[in-house]
């Protein structure tokens, strides 16, 4: 009978690793009860084997659709449901081909059968076949009970009875990866199909990026948008941030789960990479620009900072970033610097520090120049406030205009 359980084990495979298997004949006679002249025996598959367990039917459902009390009976808590599968297999230890009949899956309504599948030729086996053969039939509707008669008078031994309910299909949902360039290959991109995210489960959806080139320390800002729109991303407000502690090629696979909405990015470095110089500028709504389309370029300094001096901004409150290479794929900071300028036709000094990847700005209308030091080690700021040993920017030290 090895081959008989082989096949078994190949059909519960076959429905899938979510199917629940609500009745499995011959394994287990739990939700199998049987009536009329159906009786338990055995039989041979074929000559000189050992016999194995079976249900005898034997004229069980006549053709004018009148139930005769003989048949296989099926019941299953909460009935059966459309789309369960309904597996038999047979043998006899007959010869005869004009023997053979058919087996009927049918329901009742009083003594009235209605048929809902007919199994011609069921004993697809005979004396000298070596296995069972299977015939499958897919439940069109919910039912509350199920019965397997035979037709005609010749037996018909069952040897395998088995109902598999399949997992209701998950739902299909489309995520796209969005974020900055170096790290999602496409800036905030809701059309990239490369950054689509692909699910086994319907829970956990995944996308990998492979060599990926990072830099040590800096925020790289990534989320994920459900359907390609902005309203259904996760996160619903602000981003998540990857950040690595070495440069190099990195292997980043994001995860989400749909069920607790958490988005995971987990990066493995995978080899040695080099950072191209990166150019810096402000960008902002200086000067009337609410659209954001002016980049002033900033210059390196001797001691490696970055500045840029914004010349005619009238008074009123501004917000800006630093970004790289005109590009919004790396911005500074997360969130919008703010400045308030007091005076029409002020200065606004921008500084930033490449390394520590922080920014300063200082409004003022004052010349360098016009400053004077009280005395020795006295430091104000471009607007002439006094400033202590602490602040960062620029600075006028003993007359001199001094980055710290």
């Amino acid at each position: 009978m090895k081959k008989l359980f082989t096949l078994i084990a190949m059909a519960a495979m076959a429905m899938g690793v979510n199917a629940q298997t609500l009745i499995d004949y011959p394994t287990s006679k739990t939700g199998i009860t049987f009536s009329g002249t159906t009786t338990e025996a055995s039989v041979k598959i074929h000559t000189n084997t050992d016999a194995v367990d079976c249900y005898k039917l034997a004229n069980g459902y006549t053709t004018d659709n009148a139930y005769n009390e003989n048949s296989i009976n099926l019941e299953v808590e909460g009935g059966f449901k459309a789309g369960d599968v309904i597996t038999i297999a047979g043998a006899i230890n007959n010869s005869d081909e004009s023997k053979w009949g058919t087996v009927v899956v049918f329901t009742l309504d009083g003594t009235t059968a209605t048929p809902l599948k007919t199994f011609d030729n069921f004993i697809n086996s005979r004396l000298v076949a070596d296995e069972p053969g299977e015939q499958s039939y897919t439940l069109e509707a919910d039912a509350d009970k199920l019965y397997l008669g035979r037709s005609g008078n010749t037996a018909t031994n069952v040897t395998l009875i088995k109902v598999v309910r399949q997992a209701p299909a998950a739902e299909t949902q489309v995520w796209t990866l969005v974020g900055a360039g170096p790290l999602c290959g496409s800036t905030w991109d809701l059309a990239d199909e490369s950054n689509l995210l692909t699910t086994t489960d319907g829970v956990n959806y995944t996308v990998v990026k492979q060599d990926v080139v990072l830099e040590k320390g800096t925020p790289y800002d990534y989320k994920v948008a459900k359907d390609k729109a902005w309203d259904t991303s996760v996160p619903q407000q602000g981003n998540q941030t990857l950040t690595v502690d070495e440069t190099g090629k990195y292997k980043v696979t994001f995860t989400l789960n749909v069920e607790t909405g958490v988005l995971t990015a987990e990066a493995v470095k995978t080899g040695d990479a080099e950072v191209a110089e990166k150019g810096y500028s402000v960008i902002g709504n200086f000067k009337g620009d609410t659209n954001w389309t002016i980049d002033y370029d900033m210059v390196k300094g001797d001691d490696g900072l970055y500045t840029v001096v914004i010349e005619g901004v009238d008074a009123g409150n501004y917000e800006f970033k630093v970004r790289v290479n005109h590009d919004w794929s790396e911005a500074y900071p997360n969130s919008n610097y703010q400045i308030t300028v007091d005076a029409n036709g002020s200065a606004v000094t921008v500084t930033f520090n490449a390394e520590a990847k922080e920014v300063t700005a200082v409004a003022s209308t004052t010349k360098v120049n016009a400053v004077k030091a009280e005395k020795a080690g006295v430091k104000y700021n471009l607007a002439g406030r006094k400033v202590n040993a602490e602040y960062k920017g620029i600075v006028i030290e003993n007359g001199r205009k001094v980055l710290k």
